[in-house]
C-alpha cells in the first residue's frame, strides 16, 4: 500500500511542476554548476558535488530520496524493487526494508510522439529520513563514477530545495524561492556553468 506524503508535499511546494531532467530549465529558480569533469576528471567532480551538498543541507534537515525507474512492461517489478532497496541501503545508516520504501506507478515523464507508451512502465520510489543518516559521500561517488540505477533526486524538506547531481558533468540546485539560493549563488559563483551564466545572473545578481 502506498502511504507516502511525498505527493502532497511536492504539489504544495512546487505546484504544476514535474521531477524530470533538466530541472534547471523546468523550474523558475535554479542554479546549474559545472563539475569540470572533462577538464579535471572525477575527483574534482566529487569534491565540488560534496561542497554543494553540504552548502544546501544541514545534518538535522529532513530529506526525500527519490528514484524513478522506467522499464519494459515485461520486466519484473520484484527485481527492480530489490535493486532499489540494495542501493538505498548502501546510502543509509539504518536498515531499510520493503515496508519503509514507498513505490508508486506513475506516468512516463519523457514522452514524445515516437514512444510506445504501452511498452513502458515508470515506478517512483521515495524514502524520507534525516540528512545525518545519509551517506552522501558514497552517493556522490557512485553518481560521478556512473554506478547508479534510475533517475535520482534529493529534496530538502526543511528548505524546499531540490538537489540533482544529474551526471558527472553537473549539478542543478532548485528552489521555490529566489532568496533561498542567493547565498549559494554568491559562494559558488565561479562554478556556475558558463553556458547558463547569463540566465542565472539575470535572476540572482543584485
Amino acid at each position: 500500500m502506498y502511504n507516502s506524503r511525498f505527493e502532497e508535499y511536492f504539489s504544495s511546494k512546487f505546484p504544476k511542476r514535474q521531477l524530470k531532467k533538466p530541472l534547471f530549465y523546468n523550474f523558475p529558480y535554479g542554479l546549474r554548476f559545472d563539475l569540470k569533469y572533462y577538464e579535471m576528471g572525477e575527483v574534482e567532480g566529487c569534491i565540488r558535488s560534496k561542497k554543494l551538498f553540504e552548502a544546501v543541507h544541514s545534518p538535522d534537515d529532513s530529506m526525500y530520496l527519490i528514484t524513478f525507474v522506467d522499464q519494459d512492461i515485461d520486466e519484473s517489478k520484484i527485481d527492480c524493487d530489490n535493486v532499489i532497496l540494495d542501493n538505498y541501503n548502501k546510502y543509509l545508516d539504518f536498515k531499510c526494508d520493503y515496508a519503509d520504501l514507498n513505490c508508486k506507478q506513475v506516468p512516463y515523464r519523457y514522452y514524445d510522439i515516437y514512444d510506445e507508451l504501452d511498452e513502458v512502465i515508470t515506478y517512483r520510489y521515495d524514502l524520507s529520513f534525516e540528512v545525518s543518516r545519509f551517506n552522501y559521500e558514497q552517493f556522490i561517488n557512485e553518481k560521478i563514477y556512473g554506478n547508479y540505477y534510475g533517475d535520482m533526486y534529493i529534496i530538502n524538506q526543511n528548505k524546499d530545495i531540490i538537489f540533482d547531481l544529474y551526471d558527472r558533468r553537473g549539478v542543478d540546485i532548485i528552489s521555490k524561492e529566489r532568496n533561498t539560493l542567493l547565498e549559494i549563488y554568491h559562494k559558488f559563483n565561479v562554478w556556475i556553468l558558463d553556458h547558463d551564466r547569463e540566465k542565472i545572473d539575470n535572476t540572482f545578481k543584485l
